[in-house]
């Protein structure tokens, strides 16, 4: 019997992408600890694309302050796999 523990999922995943659910600002943690910049494509739930970046910067926040309310995928290319990850960008608290 192989037990699945978070440290195992976390192993497999080089990146995770936080917080989840948000208001527009999303981080990318590089589990590895080995990229400083990655590429990034970010699509609507229509599969358009949003926003790219060929060098994006870890340090820096991914921006959908600007985007509608929805579901958002990242997709990060430079480790030694390609990961897409689902968000929702929530509206703007008043």
């Amino acid at each position: 019997v192989n037990n699945v523990g978070t440290n195992d999922y976390i192993a497999a995943n080089e990146f995770s992408v936080y917080p989840n659910p948000s208001t527009g600002l999303f981080y990318i943690n590089d589990n590895s600890r080995t990229s400083h910049s990655v590429e990034l494509q970010v699509k609507n739930s229509l599969g358009q694309l949003v926003f790219s970046a060929t060098d994006f910067n870890l340090k820096e926040a991914i921006n959908l302050s600007n985007m509608a309310p929805g579901m958002y995928i990242i997709q990060i290319s430079g480790g030694s796999k390609p990961q897409s990850f689902k968000v929702i960008k929530n509206n703007q608290t008043q």
